[in-house]
């Protein structure tokens, strides 16, 4: 799929695959670049750290996830 021509303005398409629960759901984000991606991810994680009690993050490290850390500094 060629999602070049598509607009900022929308969210990244989530592709899901089963899995026991949906929460437990592999969820691949096509997005148009890495400030994309980073935004999304950012969000994603701000978002589920709000729904849990006691949250628990697995950080990836590398130079791929810079991006996203400064968005959740914000």
């Amino acid at each position: 799929m060629d999602y070049s021509g598509r607009d900022p303005s929308e969210q990244p398409e989530c592709v899901g695959g089963s899995a026991h629960t949906q929460e437990d759901a592999l969820k691949v984000v096509i997005a148009t670049d890495y400030k994309e991606m980073s935004d999304f991810a950012a969000r994603f994680v701000a978002r589920r750290m709000a729904e849990k009690k006691k949250p628990v993050l697995g950080l990836a490290t590398g130079d791929t996830v810079l991006g996203t850390d400064e968005e959740l500094e914000r």
